[in-house]
């Protein structure tokens, strides 16, 4: 082989070889675009499912101000062996919005549960975790209120009712404890139901405080 052939096959050659390197470089450079491409979708996609989680939990949470209400409203079908009164009453004005409040509930709490699977690739891991274990313990104490009457739940287990509205606040507080762990940026933080119920408390006293001092006035007077 000549001198000149020999250069230009190792020319052809050369340029094939660096051909190859910036078509695998480019490819790869595609992909890792593509795949920072898809990440922030799938991470604005995240933050609206977070938000859209956190609304449906708290929304749960307020309407259920089981101090006030009481563990009825968590009992869904209703029995007549666990819940007599309800149906000894069931005309009374109060005990129709007891019922529609146990729906709801019910309806919220199936929701809950079919966005939770809908979302599965969306959510992070540890929030789909955090938030089963704590929807398992609550749907579980709805379970036990369902079947099981207020004298029997006492002699089993006396501070139930602190129970159950332990796993509710839970619910709540533990999945919005994760999504804030998940986003990981400062500020991005959620109340608990501890602290909410104390600043409700804390604002209430305040007018309370102010009537108290009306009064005593008035009776110096």
């Amino acid at each position: 082989m000549t001198p000149g052939w020999a250069a230009f096959l190792g020319a052809v050659v050369g340029g094939s070889i660096t051909g190859v390197f910036l078509l695998v470089a480019d490819w790869f450079k595609h992909r890792r675009l593509r795949q920072e491409h898809v990440q922030d979708m799938l991470i604005g996609e995240r933050i609206k499912a977070y938000d859209e989680l956190s609304y449906c939990l708290t929304q749960l949470w307020w309407d259920l101000p089981l101090i006030q209400i009481g563990l009825e409203p968590l009992r869904w079908p209703k029995d007549r062996r666990v819940s007599p009164k309800f149906f000894e009453s069931a005309k009374r004005e109060e005990v129709k919005r007891e019922e529609d409040l146990a729906k709801k509930t019910h309806d919220r709490l199936e929701e809950l549960r079919e966005f939770m699977h809908a979302h599965t690739i969306i959510l992070a891991p540890r929030v789909q975790c955090v938030f089963w274990e704590a929807f398992a313990e609550f749907i579980a104490w709805r379970t036990r209120l369902s079947t099981w009457r207020d004298g029997d739940l006492d002699k089993l287990c006396p501070n139930y009712f602190e129970k159950v509205q332990e796993a509710l606040n839970g619910l709540r507080d533990r999945t919005n404890e994760a999504i804030a762990q998940d986003l990981a940026i400062e500020g991005f933080e959620v109340p608990t139901s501890d602290q909410l119920d104390a600043l409700g408390r804390r604002g209430r006293e305040k007018v309370e405080r102010y009537f108290v001092l009306i009064d005593k006035k008035k009776r110096r007077t």
